[in-house]
């Protein structure tokens, strides 16, 4: 046998076959990138949603208890809405805006701040932290909203993306205002606050004028004010809370 025959190196033939699972792969990776879009547009309704596994913690007479919850509670008030992952860093996104808005101190009869607590995706070890954290919230903000959850039902049906946090905002007849998924920045902190500022003049139209002004340039103070000064506060305050 010649000896270049020999030492010849084989020749490796690559199929078009070869190269289908790395492209397989990579559609893979890019296709949940295109269904993390949500499902709310502005001027429509919330989509309906109901969680009946925990809900909405209730607090009476000393007693903490959950109650089915749904969507469908939201009517007759404007909300703001935050859904946010059971994790350290998702509550932290947005808690210079939430120290503004409760700090603000809007009227309930018109307003109220309704918090979800997204648990399929959290790292506890056990549900103890969670409502351990929901139930000092609640003693602290006894007029919020706050439901828990743990089967993620609301980001499933909103189709919003896990471990994050995400604002809505709602008007009288449920219909989506103003939504952002992960943290605001100023400029769209002061976004918010300007339309809680329009529906608010809206749900008091019928009310006194100096009632009405008197809240708005509360909020107004606030809103310019809180900003900058809450972000480190809010931040150190639930990075301390090791249950959140």
């Amino acid at each position: 046998m010649p000896l270049e025959r020999r030492y010849q190196k084989p020749v490796v033939v690559r199929s078009r076959r070869m190269f289908r699972p790395h492209f397989l792969l990579i559609f893979a990776l890019l296709l949940p990138l295109g269904l993390q879009a949500h499902n709310l547009r502005i001027g429509e309704l919330l989509p309906s949603v109901s969680v009946a596994d925990q809900g909405e913690l209730l607090y009476q007479n000393n007693e903490f208890s959950y109650n089915p919850w749904n969507s469908a509670r939201l009517g007759g008030k404007f909300h703001l809405i935050q859904l946010i992952a059971a994790r350290t860093s998702a509550s932290q996104m947005n808690a210079a805006l939430m120290a503004s808005i409760k700090h603000a101190n809007l009227p309930h009869h018109y307003y109220q701040t309704t918090t979800i607590i997204e648990g399929d995706n959290y790292l506890f070890s056990s549900d103890l932290h969670v409502h351990n954290w929901l139930e000092n919230t609640k003693k602290m903000s006894p007029l919020d909203q706050l439901v828990f959850d743990k089967p993620g039902n609301v980001r499933k049906t909103w189709q919003l993306r896990a471990r994050n946090s995400a604002i809505v905002v709602v008007d009288v007849h449920g219909r989506v205002r103003y939504i952002k998924e992960g943290a605001l920045t100023l400029a769209e902190i002061h976004q918010v606050a300007d339309l809680l500022h329009c529906l608010l003049a809206d749900s008091t139209a019928t009310n006194s004028t100096e009632t009405n002004s008197t809240v708005t340039d509360s909020i107004a103070t606030d809103s310019a004010a809180t900003d900058i000064t809450v972000t480190n506060s809010a931040a150190n305050g639930i990075a301390d809370n090791p249950s959140v």
